[in-house]
C-alpha cells in the first residue's frame, strides 16, 4: 500500500468526519421482500397496469434498497472508524488491529458492491438511451440485497433459496486490484493485518524484544520499538485507505441512486 495514505492519514479522517455530519441518524426507507414485491407486481400486471409503470416500481424499489444499504454501511463504518482512530491515538495497537481489519474488509466489500452497481446501471441507461425502454436488472438487485442480508449463520433462513453466503474478502480484493491502481498492495496489507489480529508472530512481537545475542527477552506490556513503528504505519495506512474508500463508495452510490431517481422523476438524495 502506498505511503501517500500514511501522509494523508489526518486529512482523510477529517474528510470522513465531515461526511458523518451530513448523514442523518435516522431515515425511513420502504423495502419489500422479493416475494412480496413479485406478488404485488403480478397482481398489478393482471389488472392491466402498463409495463412501464411496473418497471418504474422495480427501479424505485432498487434505489430504496441501495439507499438502505448505503445508510447501513456508512453508520457501521463511522462507528468502527471512531473506535479505531481513538485506539491508534492512544497507541493501543493490538486492540486497534481487529477493528481496523473490520473496517478494511467492510470498505473493500462496499467498493465492490458500488462498483458493480455502477457498471450495471451504465449498461441499463445505455440501453434506455437507444431504445427508450428501461430494462430490469437481476444483477443490480442481487448485489445490494446480498450485501444487506448475507450471512454464514445456518438456520437464519428457513427457505434455502433465501440462504445467502459471502464470497470472501480474497475475491473482493482481486476484483478491486484488477480495476483500480489504488488497490495495489491490498492483499499484502490484509495478510499482515490478519496476522496482527490472530495468535501469530506479528501480534506477539509487541510483547518481546530480541537482545544482541538473538535470544528472546520477554517484556511485559512494553512494545518493541522498531516493530511498533512498522505496525503503526501499516495500521494508519490501512485506516487512511479505508477513509478514501468510504468517501468513494458514498459518492458513487449517491450518484447512481440520483441517476435512477432523476430518470424516474422521484426525489433524489442530497
Amino acid at each position: 500500500m502506498k505511503n501517500s495514505f500514511l501522509e494523508t492519514y489526518d486529512s482523510n479522517l477529517l474528510e470522513v468526519e465531515k461526511l458523518k455530519k451530513l448523514i442523518p441518524d435516522v431515515i425511513q426507507v420502504h423495502l419489500m421482500s422479493a416475494d412480496k414485491f413479485n406478488d404485488q407486481i403480478e397482481k398489478r400486471f393482471k389488472l392491466g397496469e402498463p409495463i412501464e409503470s411496473l418497471t418504474k416500481s422495480f427501479w424505485i424499489d432498487q434505489s430504496n434498497t441501495a439507499e438502505a444499504w448505503l445508510f447501513i454501511s456508512l453508520h457501521r463504518s463511522f462507528e468502527l472508524l471512531e473506535i479505531s482512530s481513538t485506539l491508534l491515538f492512544n497507541k493501543k495497537l493490538v486492540a486497534s488491529a481487529p477493528v481496523i481489519r473490520a473496517i478494511f474488509e467492510l470498505t473493500i466489500s462496499n467498493l465492490v458492491v458500488s462498483g458493480r452497481a455502477q457498471y450495471v446501471l451504465d449498461r441499463v441507461l445505455d440501453h434506455f438511451s437507444m431504445s427508450n425502454e428501461l430494462p430490469l436488472s437481476d444483477s443490480f438487485e442481487s448485489d445490494f440485497v446480498q450485501a444487506i442480508w448475507v450471512t454464514r449463520i445456518p438456520g437464519i433462513y428457513k427457505d434455502k433459496k433465501h440462504l445467502h453466503r459471502d464470497i470472501g474478502v480474497g475475491k473482493w480484493i482481486k476484483e478491486l486490484t484488477k480495476k483500480y491502481a489504488e488497490a495495489e498492495g491490498l492483499q499484502e496489507s490484509y495478510d499482515m493485518l490478519s496476522d496482527l489480529c490472530h495468535p501469530n508472530l506479528a501480534g506477539n512481537r509487541f510483547f518481546y524484544s530480541v537482545n544482541s545475542e538473538n535470544s528472546i527477552d520477554f517484556v511485559t506490556r512494553k512494545y518493541e520499538t522498531n516493530w511498533q513503528n512498522e505496525a503503526e504505519s501499516l495500521l494508519k495506512k490501512t485506516l487512511s485507505w479505508s477513509c478514501v474508500g468510504i468517501l468513494n463508495y458514498h459518492s458513487q452510490t449517491t450518484q447512481l441512486i440520483n441517476r435512477v431517481r432523476t430518470l424516474l422523476n422521484v426525489s433524489s438524495l442530497h
